[in-house]
């Protein structure tokens, strides 16, 4: 079921996160710095997953141009609106599976960070030992 590849791409990136922020005491902020090195990352990889199945979901292919497709179905879904017909598509009958809760543990204080920046990627690799735990996930 494509939302439900959606659903668990989003739970692990959002796990990813709150991971590497508990263990590293980071911001998303830091986190999403490691993307500016070179090389394997944890974090690229998770968002790729992510985008790979929302591509899937909404049927656009791998090297289309994203702008050029979401200009298109916002044009479809207009036309929709126009002749006052359904624009969205309904939600799972059984939603509540997709549903997630942010950890309890999650401290809001650790949200913004007075350190200089630092040479992070390396420090994410070894949080995540190069890859996303996926058992978290369930389903």
């Amino acid at each position: 079921m494509q939302v439900e590849s959606v659903a668990k791409a989003a739970v692990a990136l959002r796990q990813l996160h709150r991971d590497v922020m508990a263990k590293m005491n980071w911001s998303l902020r830091d986190i999403y710095r490691t993307l500016e090195e070179p090389g394997a990352n944890p974090l690229r990889d998770t968002q790729a997953r992510l985008g790979e199945s929302v591509r899937a979901a909404y049927g656009m292919a791998s090297d289309a141009d994203i702008l050029a497709f979401l200009l298109d179905l916002n044009g479809a879904c207009a036309a929709r609106e126009a002749a006052e017909a359904a624009s969205l598509p309904r939600p799972p009958v059984d939603h509540a599976a997709f549903i997630t809760t942010i950890a309890s543990g999650c401290n809001p204080e650790t949200l913004v960070t007075s350190e200089p920046w630092q040479d992070r990627h390396s420090d994410l690799q070894a949080v995540t030992g190069g890859s996303v735990v996926s058992d978290q996930i369930k389903g």
